[in-house]
């Protein structure tokens, strides 16, 4: 099924009269008159985030008021060429804006739109433990098991799209250690250890059932080594966010794609092995250049993980635990302008009021299922509007009080 938002704009435009005539001030009739407003916001519901083209946050409403000297131009959001200008009259003083804005939802089929995929997994040294005290299999097998049936449920889904510009394209990013700009499965040396470079191990690419392997081949050839940086990660996720935004707005044939992130991990944020602000700091800072264009999903199985856990409580210092799950938290879109891990602002919302679940908090055994939960949400809410319209209609009041319908514009 397919969602569409509907949203309707009422504007009413009242021209206040304040005629010398009508009105007595303590003053001489040659007294020369001014009139101040503050700024119009009429227009600024362009860059409300509660009105995009999705069906999130169906029932919002957005109001305003604006005051102005002069005359009012109502402008669309998709092209300036969309618009009306509303007229002061010579003798009027202000033009009063009251506009209302909702947001509603009609179900009417189903369209897809194609995804960008970033998929950043845990390659660190402590991959190669068991998966659990009673699942000796290790936790890199249980990664790479998950993976590929995500993949293949890509490749399936992608198999019903026969344009290519409508298929959902994977990216992989292995981290552990230092940063590297080169795409492989490389390693470097520290002393007689050998350690994983963070990198792109594959870029964005559409895979069908055709050619599913060659990707998760490359996964089958990750190795654990190394420590845990996940700002190295982030970085380079956001670099990728970023190429998505340039390949789509260079693609006239692809268009509307939503961009997800999911960021594995069985540790914390660490240089070597204890949990490291710095590292933590700058992977929560570019997370949150990244949710303003994807949303991020975090799963974290490392000791204690537990997404109920998003704080500190209690006196005394924050113990590790609550580090971890409230990084983890930061990171996810469960915090959309998170700062660090103890300053995570204010918990997202769904579009029915409940609190957003971005980090899933699991163990090793259960990874198959959250990867097939995660993928499961984004495709079935890959769907975009094929024809969203707004209606402006503006309406004047003259003095006397007869209302007359200046159009409509579609925006």
């Amino acid at each position: 099924m397919k969602k569409i938002t509907q949203v309707v704009t009422f504007i009413m435009i009242v021209a206040m009269l304040f005629g010398l005539g009508r009105w007595q001030v303590n003053a001489a009739d040659n007294i020369t008159k001014s009139t101040v407003a503050d700024s119009e916001t009429i227009n600024n519901w362009h860059a409300a985030n509660a009105f995009d083209d999705s069906t999130k946050n169906v029932g919002r409403i957005w109001t305003d008021k604006s005051v102005s000297t002069g005359d009012v131009t109502l402008t669309g959001r998709q092209s300036e060429s969309q618009s009306a200008t509303i007229t002061k009259g010579a003798d009027s003083d202000f033009l009063v804006g009251l506009s209302a804005l909702s947001s509603t939802a009609k179900i009417v089929g189903e369209t897809t739109v194609p995804l960008d995929i970033v998929l950043v997994l845990d390659v660190s040294g402590s991959m190669f433990d068991p998966a659990g005290l009673t699942d000796r299999t290790k936790r890199i097998d249980r990664l790479k098991e998950a993976v590929n049936d995500f993949i293949d449920s890509s490749a399936k889904e992608n198999d019903k799209r026969a344009d290519e510009n409508k298929q959902s394209r994977i990216a992989v990013i292995k981290f552990a250690g230092e940063e590297s700009d080169k795409i492989g499965n490389e390693t470097y040396r520290q002393g007689q250890y050998s350690y994983n470079y963070t990198q792109v191990v594959s870029g964005y690419k559409a895979y069908t059932s055709r050619d599913k392997s060659e990707l998760q081949e490359k996964v089958n050839a990750l190795k654990p080594a190394g420590a845990t940086m996940a700002d190295n990660a982030m970085n380079l996720a956001e670099k990728l966010v970023n190429q998505s935004k340039t390949d789509e707005a260079s693609n006239a044939d692809r268009k509307n794609v939503k961009r997800i992130v999911i960021f594995f991990t069985d540790g914390v944020p660490a240089s070597v092995s204890n949990f490291d602000k710095d590292v933590a700091e700058r992977a929560i800072k570019s997370a949150k250049s990244i949710k303003k264009d994807a949303d991020i999903y975090t799963i974290g199985i490392f000791a204690n993980a537990d997404a109920k856990i998003t704080g500190h409580t209690g006196d005394g210092e924050w113990t590790d635990i609550e580090k971890a799950n409230a990084f983890m938290h930061g990171l996810s879109s469960n915090y959309p302008n998170a700062e660090s891990y103890d300053n995570l602002g204010i918990r997202a919302k769904d579009s029915k009021g409940k609190e957003t679940a971005y980090y899933k908090a699991t163990d090793a055994s259960s990874l198959k299922d959250i990867f097939t939960q995660i993928g499961d949400d984004i495709i079935s809410s890959a769907q975009s509007p094929t024809d969203v319209g707004r209606i402006l209609r503006t309406f004047k009041i003259k003095k006397n009080v007869e209302v007359t319908d200046n159009g409509k514009i579609i925006i």
